[in-house]
């Protein structure tokens, strides 16, 4: 009988060491909803506006002072030893003016040379004024995925005046 409950209590640890031990899949997909946004820059409050969020308290923008938004950096040798091939890209925007337009960039750099920029036009996506609209894109990186290589996403003003950007989903395949 002590066999019995030895090789069970074996076989249970066997199964509570496999499942913990890192052979799962990493989840890739992140949410910035901006409400933190530590880390993204030293001055937060620059790159926020409170109570018109698409969700939360704060969403962030870019206009003719602040060109470059806040930005999402990482290595492809930060997500693990699985290749990443592509990069999916959503976000909620809003303009309030006719001439507010952004591009939602997905760049690589690998060292100071940036070696892939594409970014999905806010032009082409038939904004409505004062209303909130999700776009997306996708980008295949699978030529650019070594690992000392950076990966930056971020909103950049191309146009007149200030448009907002919540919700930022990034998902890594």
């Amino acid at each position: 009988m002590s066999k019995n409950i030895l090789t069970s209590t074996l076989a249970v640890i066997a199964i509570l060491v496999s499942s913990c031990s890192g052979d799962k899949p990493v989840d890739y997909t992140y949410l910035i909803t901006y409400d933190d946004v530590a880390g993204f820059t030293s001055s937060p409050n620059s790159l926020v506006i409170s109570g018109i969020a698409h969700s939360g308290n704060t969403c962030t923008y870019v206009d003719k002072d602040f060109a470059y938004g806040a930005t999402f950096k990482r290595k492809f040798s930060e997500f693990s030893s699985k290749k990443i091939n592509k990069i999916f890209l959503k976000a909620w925007v809003r303009k309030d003016v006719d001439n507010a337009n952004l591009k939602l960039v997905c760049s690589i750099d690998k060292g100071s040379e940036t070696v892939y920029w594409n970014g999905i036009d806010t032009k082409s996506q038939n904004l409505v004024k004062g209303e909130w609209k999700e776009i997306q894109g996708e980008y295949e990186v699978s030529k650019f995925n070594l690992p000392d290589n950076v990966i930056n996403i971020y909103p950049l003003n191309d146009g007149d005046s200030k448009i907002l950007m919540d919700d930022l989903l990034i998902t890594f395949e």
